[in-house]
């Protein structure tokens, strides 16, 4: 909130910052990540990549898109998949839709 940088080892320690890893390393953790987040709901990453670019360019909005993003992602085919096949323990097969 002060605008002060802070070091990347602080970052992590604030949560800021999800790994810390050599320059050898990079490349491998930073697609590892994008595995990650590309095996999640596209409709719920969508909401969070909007939201997200809303809360820097337009905060007024953010309430709004929310409340819209909140019934289109809970009502969704996606969030049905995503309960089933969490019980019944295999990886959902996300439509987004």
């Amino acid at each position: 909130m002060t605008g002060e940088f802070i070091s990347a080892q602080r970052g992590f320690d604030l949560g800021l910052v999800n790994a810390l890893v050599d320059t050898d390393d990079l490349v491998p953790t930073a697609l590892d990540y994008a595995h990650k987040i590309g095996a999640c709901a596209p409709l719920g990453l969508a909401a969070c990549k909007e939201l997200v670019r809303l809360a820097v360019t337009d905060p007024a909005s953010v309430s709004d898109r929310m409340a819209h993003w909140q019934s289109v992602v809970f009502t969704s085919d996606d969030a049905i998949e995503g309960a089933t096949a969490f019980v019944e323990k295999r990886e959902p097969r996300w439509k987004g839709r």
